[in-house]
């Protein structure tokens, strides 16, 4: 089972939502998570997940081009708008995306209640997928 997360904005956010499903899913369950372009991680982003207890002092954001060219069994959007296409690119199964409003803000303005607060909406969104696409799993976690 493949899951590709990708995040037309804040390139951190992908990455967090990365974290989120590696803890939520078992191993068999790869996640892979990518952005339009390769960024380091914010720091904002990286202390606000080490105050969740997850370390993404180490990542890299991934570009598209760097994800294997195969198929997933579910595309995850993270973005700003409802309007924002699914890669061409991507083949999945199925697809869904998950709004964040002002994810770019967080980027621009480098505060730390952004972060914290868009750290709680990746959180809730993943909860909610994994509820949806992996049921048994999320109960056997709890």
């Amino acid at each position: 089972m493949r899951v590709l997360i990708f995040c037309s904005g804040n390139y951190s956010l992908s990455l967090m939502a990365e974290a989120y499903l590696n803890f939520y899913l078992p191993e068999e369950v790869q996640v892979f998570s990518l952005h339009t372009e390769n960024q380091p991680v914010h720091k904002l982003a990286i202390q606000t997940m080490a105050e969740d207890g997850f370390d993404l002092s180490q990542s890299q954001t991934k570009h598209l081009v760097e994800i294997p060219n195969i198929n997933f069994d579910y595309f995850i959007l993270l973005s700003e708008s409802e309007d924002h296409p699914f890669p061409a690119e991507i083949r999945a199964t199925k697809q869904t995306s998950f709004l964040l409003p002002t994810m770019n803000e967080a980027n621009e303005n480098n505060n730390l209640a952004d972060f914290h607060r868009l750290r709680e909406e990746i959180k809730k969104s993943m909860l909610l997928f994994v509820g949806k696409a992996f049921p048994k799993m999320l109960n056997e976690t709890e």
